[in-house]
């Protein structure tokens, strides 16, 4: 095998690890298209553990109206009002059919037409003014792990860094908070104030090729010119 074809082997292999392997965080893209979502909030009364409305749900394009939602009792994964839990999530498309997992709850969609290239991951657990000591979210996607607290709320934008399509995506998302004994409000139900929503988007742009493949690309072309030269400097 010549050593050509041992480059281009090296690349194909570069290339492979990639796009299976390995993700990036990015800035928030200038424009995007929402193909579909998923999102998870406690509406819940973290005081009493009375429920009130659905707080799982996976939905279609930018309108969120269009949905299919599950109840989640929080009460019965940890104590509502000091929670600590790991969830296991993972979000997929086949052909225009969604499915979002979570720990045991499976849900399943459609989703508009488009390219899948980038993800975003909303994360808030704010609260209201004065209702927890302390809350944090973090999320461990394929290695990357990230995550917000009280103070900040904030979405992380990921692509495949070999530009490469998604098709499924997953990992973990761990709650933690503690309600504070003092906090002097009414409204024991966060709703949207402690959530996520991961969101599959098409953006114009994404990640450019891994520089190790570039950097093969190029020597295997610089080789192959040095080796036509000497071929007619030979013939000379």
């Amino acid at each position: 095998m010549t050593i050509l074809r041992l480059t281009f082997l090296s690349v194909l292999l570069v290339f492979s690890h990639v796009s299976f392997a390995s993700l990036v965080l990015i800035g928030q893209p200038d424009e995007y298209e929402k193909l579909f979502f998923s999102e998870v909030k406690v509406d819940e009364n973290l005081s009493t553990g009375a429920t009130a409305g659905k707080d799982v749900f996976l939905s279609q394009g930018q309108q969120w109206g269009n949905n299919t939602s599950r109840d989640l009792f929080w009460k019965n994964v940890s104590s509502t009002d000091t929670f600590s839990h790991q969830f296991t999530w993972s979000l997929s498309r086949s052909n225009l059919v969604t499915t979002f997992i979570l720990d045991d709850l499976v849900l399943t969609h459609t989703s508009n037409e488009g390219v899948w290239n980038t993800v975003g991951i909303w994360m808030n657990v704010s609260g209201f003014d004065g209702m927890f000591s302390s809350s944090s979210l973090t999320f461990s996607v394929d290695g990357l792990n990230f995550g917000v607290n009280r103070d900040n709320k904030k979405t992380f934008y990921l692509q495949n860094d070999s530009g490469m399509e998604f098709s499924t995506i997953g990992g973990t998302a761990t709650f933690n908070w503690e309600l504070d004994p003092n906090y002097s409000g009414t409204n024991f139900k966060p709703n949207g104030r402690v959530m996520f929503s991961v969101k599959a988007l098409e953006t114009q742009t994404v990640s450019e090729p891994s520089a190790l493949a570039l950097i093969l690309v190029g020597g295997a072309v610089l080789l192959r010119r040095r080796q036509v030269r000497a071929k007619s400097n030979n013939h000379c």
